[in-house]
């Protein structure tokens, strides 16, 4: 139980280990189980036909959640399924133990029992016979069986050899000899085999069933039926036979019939020396066919172990053994002796199942997975204006299983942002992405959404017109103007984006024209530091009337003799804007009236055209008056609006009560008519226009006319504004599609034969971002018309390169007197130069007056591609980082050497520069050397110290001393200029290598600055 525990471990020698444990109480995840039968008991004693189906309720407070785990055990301990149902269960006792998982431990909600009964013994009888004791043909014969086992009380169903029903009760008398078989049902529809007996007459022999009935162990087994005589010849005729079984092949006239299956077989015996014959009946059984099935549970992720094999056996005889095996999976760490395998692989999996007769049968299946590992393409889009939290994530799934569920939260944060493939709306910020596809199998990433710079542009909307007029037209156009506000960062040119109220992309300029009603949005944006960025976005509402302008027809028909004038006809509007106006036309154009209803009418066809308030009009609308006695004209067809432009359709109509002697003629004032049969109820293939079909009854001497009209869109066309590529290889060119005609909405297919579109959405609009190519775009209208429209993308023929670049050294280290200068071809246009990132720029490639330092150079042509130079390096005269040292330097010389004295860098600076106090420089003798010189020092600014000017003391040196007046006392040079020293120094007095030490001294001090950015020294030896 739960608690603190104290464990005391003492070994051989007394030592002793003291520790406390404890054992933590799980949490409590009660379920309630019940067990349900299939039915309440086996009723034949050794069936295996019961299934067990456990119930679950999880009560309130309980911690277990589905799906919950079964474990269903035999009396054995013996593991039989996994599921919430066991079948093919026999008598014994079953348990079941319900679990959960709670907090990522299993934890056992309740287990319950459940014992399956049935009859006590199995029905078994047990059969005997007395013989006839009369002459043949005697009836002294009987048979009796005597059953037991199985559920009182029993029924007998006796026969004999012949099949023939010869009673139902447990003893039959007066029977003659032969063979009788009966077969024993108990109370519960049990029933036991045919069992068989034979009644014998006296003077003849008897056979004896040896082998009896036989139950094969395994189905499809066969055995061998044997039968012998008692008291016969020795001189006997036996035959087999068998109303169910083929025996060709097989020996029929032996006492034995070997290897026979399933089947009742009869042998008949003549005794050829007594004259008598006896017949007996045997039978062979087989249980039924050892089989099963497998319910496979699939892989849901590539490589996981979380595949089922749920084992369902049936036939053959309880219990079963199992043996796993697999081609393809390494099954050591599984219990292969199971009925079932929990948490396998993909893979071929292969059981074989035996029963108790040692029947064998081997049931295979597969474990499939998908066929590769969820992964998915994630690209953060960054905010397009500032602080704007519009940036955006799309997730591209890969693999896995569809479909698939998207999360996006912001790091550290466990607020769901958004559940898709894309997203909008999104902050700066680091994000977690996770994919989950069908089977919950995970793909998980960070991305970053980067916040972008102010760039707010003010954006207006204005409208070519106030509202649509006409229900459905489209004739507005939507402007959008724009103001950079002081201190944006957007520049023009900027960029605009339209789209529809479906999102679908409509236009990328100042306006966009034919529109219909609907909500539609610009996005503005400019290019900043090479980067999109969004500066606002606005919306615009068109609205139209509630509904288009219709009307309904009517008419009333002359009643009085022609030329009645009783007709009347009628015109309904509904939708448009009220009021409404009406011009009415009988069938040759004239007019009869303007108001809605006009009467006094004789038979004939009629017209009207309706107008509403904003002069939106109805289409000619027709209806006929008819005569009494007369046929009338049915418009069957009615007028016609064709799909597309240009199409063509059939105008039909009907007579009702004409006298069948007809004549039509159809005829047309604006189309023609040429090449088409005009005497038909059909008019076959015509296009738009106004058509009249004029009937003459011949028989009744009336005649009537009618108008129908055919209609079309205007034609579906279109137009791109075509934005060619400025730099060569780029992809910034764009194709503005411009359609009209035909009836909205339109879709749009592109395709090129030189460009590939896999990259775009070559449903939109337009195309934004393209190389230089043959485009073309299929327009397709709401009625599925067509049109192509082809423009062409160039670009220039080469790129803006930079063939040299040369830089200039500053004349001294402070003057800032640089150059570079910069050659540079292609591209379009006048190149423009910069050396600060654009900051400024000019048309002339030498850049003067220039500082030091390393730049990039970036030359531009007209169309705004650029290259760069990078590291462009002006090197200085730099005036040295002086740092105070008074220096004292050491070489070698043998006994042979010329040594050269070089100074090579510095700036030998006097504290005093009034051209007095002299200068001193100075070199330590070495006493073991004598000291010879034939050289001069020459000072830059014209300074010469010759040979004998130098000074040799007693205190083993030898030095000069100068004044210099100039450039306030300072000596400036470098390794050409500076002290060119050349001071043979010869003659030791002995061989070897001796050290010479070199000093420089200022005669009322001083110093010496060295240049510290090299690493160079003051005075150099050389030799």
């Amino acid at each position: 139980v739960p608690g603190i525990y104290n464990v005391l471990v003492t070994d051989a020698n007394g030592c002793i280990f003291v520790n406390s444990v404890v054992i933590e109480e799980v949490a409590a995840c009660t379920v309630e189980v019940v067990i349900n039968p299939s039915k309440p008991a086996v009723l034949c004693f050794g069936d295996t036909d019961i299934t067990l189906t456990a119930t679950i309720t999880i009560p309130a407070g309980s911690s277990a959640t589905n799906p919950l785990i079964y474990l269903w055990t035999d009396g054995t301990g013996k593991e039989i399924g996994t599921n919430s149902s066991v079948n093919n269960l026999g008598a014994g006792t079953y348990k079941v133990v319900v679990t959960s998982i709670v907090g990522g431990v299993s934890c056992e909600g309740a287990q319950e029992t459940f014992t399956i009964l049935q009859p006590p013994a199995a029905l078994t009888a047990t059969i005997s016979s007395k013989d006839v004791i009369s002459v043949s043909p005697g009836t002294e014969g009987e048979v009796l069986i005597v059953p037991s086992g199985g559920t009182e009380p029993y029924t007998f169903s006796w026969v004999d050899s012949t099949g023939t029903p010869i009673g139902t009760t447990a003893e039959i008398t007066g029977l003659t000899e032969g063979t009788y078989s009966v077969i024993v049902t108990d109370d519960n529809n049990c029933v036991t085999g045919s069992l068989s007996t034979s009644i014998a007459a006296p003077g003849c022999f008897s056979i004896n069933n040896d082998s009896g009935d036989i139950a094969l162990a395994c189905f499809g087994d066969t055995a061998d039926l044997v039968i012998s005589l008692n008291n016969d010849s020795g001189n006997t005729t036996i035959t087999w036979t068998s109303t169910d079984a083929d025996l060709t092949g097989i020996t029929i006239n032996a006492l034995t019939l070997s290897e026979v299956g399933v089947g009742t077989y009869k042998a008949t015996v003549i005794d050829n020396v007594l004259g008598c014959t006896k017949t007996t009946t045997l039978n062979i059984t087989e249980n039924a066919a050892l089989s099963g099935s497998i319910d496979v549970g699939q892989v849901g992720c590539n490589g996981a172990a979380t595949g089922t094999l749920d084992l369902s056996i049936s036939g053959g005889t309880n219990s079963y053994v199992y043996l796993w095996s697999s081609t393809n999976v390494d099954l050591t760490e599984y219990t292969t002796t199971n009925q079932d395998l929990i948490g396998v692989p993909a893979g071929l999996y292969a059981v074989l199942v035996t029963d108790t007769n040692n029947c064998k049968v081997t049931i295979e299946d597969v474990v499939m997975q998908p066929s590769s590992i969820i992964s998915a393409t994630v690209t953060p889009i960054d905010e397009k204006s500032f602080e704007g939290s519009n940036g955006a994530i799309t997730i591209v799934p890969i693999g896995g299983t569809p479909v698939y569920t998207s999360s996006i939260k912001l790091d550290g944060d466990t607020v769901e942002l958004w559940e898709a493939e894309t997203t909008s709306d999104l902050a700066h910020g680091l994000y977690n992405v996770s994919v989950a596809d069908a089977n919950g199998c995970t793909y998980t990433e960070q991305v970053v959404i980067e916040k972008s710079p102010s760039c707010t542009v003010v954006v207006n909307i204005t409208a070519s017109k106030a509202t649509i007029i006409c229900f459905g037209d489209t004739d507005i156009t939507l402007t959008a103007n724009t103001t950079i506000p002081v201190g944006s960062l957007a520049t023009n040119p900027l960029i605009y984006v339209w789209t529809d109220g479906t999102g679908n992309e409509i236009g990328t300029t100042t306006s966009v024209s034919d529109l219909g009603v609907g909500t539609y949005k610009v996005v503005v944006s400019s290019m900043v530091g090479g980067v999109s960025c969004e500066g606002s976005q606005k919306t615009y509402t068109i609205t139209q009337p509630t509904a288009a302008l219709t009307a309904t027809i009517s008419s009333k028909d002359v009643t009085s003799i022609s030329p009645g004038t009783e007709g009347e006809v009628i015109i309904v509007p509904s939708g448009g804007t009220a009021p409404y106006t009406y011009a009415w036309v009988d069938s040759l154009g004239t007019s009869i009236g303007t108001t809605a209803k006009i009467t006094g009418l004789t038979e004939g066809a009629y017209s009207v055209i309706v107008t509403d308030d904003n002069d939106c009009v109805t289409t000619s609308l027709f209806t006929s008056i008819a005569a009494p006695g007369c046929f009338s004209i049915n418009n069957v067809s009615g007028d016609v609006s064709l799909a597309c432009n240009g199409d063509i359709s059939d105008l039909v109509i009907s007579l009702i009560n004409a006298s069948g002697n007809t004549s039509i003629t159809w005829t047309s004032i604006d189309a023609d008519l040429t090449g088409i049969s005009v005497d038909e109820l059909t008019l076959l293939g015509v296009g738009v226009g106004t058509y009249k079909a004029t009937v003459i009854d011949n028989v009744l001497g009336c005649s009537k006319t009618t108008t129908l009209n055919i209609t079309e869109n205007a034609a579906l066309s279109g137009s791109i504004d075509v934005g060619q590529v400025g730099c060569k290889g780029a992809a910034t060119g764009t194709l503005d599609l411009s359609v009209s005609g035909g009836t909205n909405t339109y879709s749009y297919e592109w395709s090129s034969t030189d460009v590939d579109l896999s990259g775009y959405t070559i449903s939109n609009q337009d195309l934004i971002g393209v190389p230089s190519g043959a485009y073309e775009v299929l327009v397709t209208d709401g009625n599925n018309c067509e049109v192509v429209i082809k423009d062409v993308i160039v670009e220039p023929s080469t790129n803006i390169t930079i063939t040299e670049v040369i830089t200039v050294v500053e004349t001294c280290s402070i003057c800032e007197d640089g150059q570079i200068i910069v050659t540079s071809t292609g591209g379009t246009g006048i190149h423009k130069y910069s050396i600060d990132n654009g900051l400024t720029t000019q048309t002339e490639n030498t850049f003067t007056e220039v500082a030091p330092g390393s730049y990039t150079v970036t030359v531009y042509d007209t169309n705004a591609c650029t290259v760069q130079a990078l590291d462009v390096v002006v090197p200085s005269d730099v005036f040295p980082d002086y740092k105070p040292v008074i220096y004292a330097g050491n070489t070698q010389i043998d006994k042979d050497g010329n040594i050269d004295f070089v100074v090579l860098i510095g700036e030998l600076l006097g504290n005093d520069s009034n051209g007095i106090t002299p200068i001193e420089f100075r070199i330590v003798k070495n006493p073991n050397m004598v000291y010879t010189f034939d050289s001069t020092i020459t000072f830059q600014g014209g300074i010469t110290v010759n040979n004998k000017d130098w000074i040799v003391d007693a205190g083993n040196s030898f030095y000069v001393k100068f004044t210099y007046i100039g450039n306030n006392g300072i000596f400036i040079g470098d390794t050409a200029s500076f002290i060119g020293l050349n001071s043979h120094l010869v003659s030791p007095n002995t061989e070897g290598v001796f050290p010479i030490t070199t000093t420089i001294k200022f005669g009322s001090g001083g110093e010496v600055r060295v240049n510290n950015n090299v690493d160079r020294e003051l005075i150099k030896f050389t030799k």
